[in-house]
């Protein structure tokens, strides 16, 4: 976003924003959700991870290709709920495993010919393990980084 509009939208204020905001999360489902997520305390977004990675785990959907995009924006959301939420270096590795662990089902359920949801897990997914594990104190856990 250029400069202009971003301080175009500062200009607006928050009530016009929320209003915005909420007006595109009923046609939105992605809006919702980070809507969801900005309002959420880091607990509740744990816990939103908690139960989207089971939902994913539990679920019978089948994603074509032509919905992968939109499907790895929706992992992208999952871990984003995880960064928001997740201080602690080793909740937060523990997390992301449980992420990974998930990654045999995720790819059973969809069609990622395009690659963009194996990039979720080569990308977004390694680079939020790097920095819990790079945080970590506990020398003895700190190997996970190396």
């Amino acid at each position: 976003m250029t400069d202009s509009r971003q301080q175009k939208l500062i200009d607006l204020g928050p009530h016009a924003l929320a209003d915005a905001l909420l007006n595109l999360a009923v046609h939105s489902e992605e809006a919702d959700d980070l809507i969801e997520q900005l309002i959420a305390t880091p607990k509740e977004n744990v816990q939103r991870f908690n139960k989207k990675l089971s939902g994913l785990k539990h679920s019978n959907r089948f994603i074509d290709w032509r919905g992968a995009s939109s499907f790895a924006r929706e992992l992208e959301m999952l871990l984003q709920d995880l960064k928001s939420g997740v201080d602690d270096p080793l909740t937060g590795i523990e997390l992301v495993a449980a992420f990974y662990e998930a990654d045999n089902t995720i790819f059973e359920m969809c069609d990622d010919s395009s690659g963009n949801i194996g990039d979720v897990f080569r990308y977004d997914a390694k680079e939020l393990f790097v920095d819990y594990a790079s945080r970590c104190k506990d020398k003895e856990k700190r190997l996970i980084a190396d």
